[in-house]
């Protein structure tokens, strides 16, 4: 099942706090968040996952792993309570894009 615009607009607006420098990309009927042009996580099947990273791993009480499509690494699922908490959420994905590599130039 593919994800609607409304859930990635909704997680966008979510992250406002991190405006302008948020955004999705469709990417095969799913969605890929990006956080200062480096992709943070995906929108899929209506969910949010999120790199799974041990930084963010120790700010969720009870982290739950889950696969964004198959053959993907496991990332952290993140449910409707985490992304309604938008400073919360804003701080998970502002952490894990500070650990990630930078983006590569081409």
């Amino acid at each position: 099942m593919a994800t609607s615009q409304q859930t990635a607009d909704d997680i966008v607006a979510a992250l406002d706090a991190l405006a302008p420098d948020v955004r999705v990309r469709k990417m095969f009927g799913e969605y890929g968040v990006y956080y200062q042009d480096v992709i943070v996580g995906f929108i899929c099947d209506d969910t949010m996952f999120l790199k799974d990273t041990e930084v963010v791993r120790k700010l969720l009480a009870s982290p739950v792993l889950g696969k964004p499509y198959p053959g993907a690494k496991d990332y952290l699922l993140l449910g409707p309570d985490i992304v309604s908490d938008e400073t919360f959420f804003a701080k998970l994905v502002a952490d894990t894009k500070s650990i990630l590599p930078p983006k590569k130039k081409r």
